[in-house]
């Protein structure tokens, strides 16, 4: 395999093994820690975006 297909496959398998774990503690816990990422995701790239496109 590839690196980046390797990192791939392990970034999956995290994933699948911190879901896993997540909805052993509570069932909707995995949907609330993602809802979460990308609000947190969201919010970081507005406000890291380049100076030269908030006039847009």
């Amino acid at each position: 395999m590839g690196n980046n297909q390797s990192l791939q496959v392990g970034s999956q398998a995290i994933a699948g093994f911190i879901g896993g774990l997540l909805a052993a503690l509570f069932i909707e816990f995995p949907l609330i820690v993602c809802a979460a990422c990308g609000l947190i995701g969201g919010v970081l790239l507005f406000m890291l975006r380049p100076a030269e496109n908030l006039e847009q």
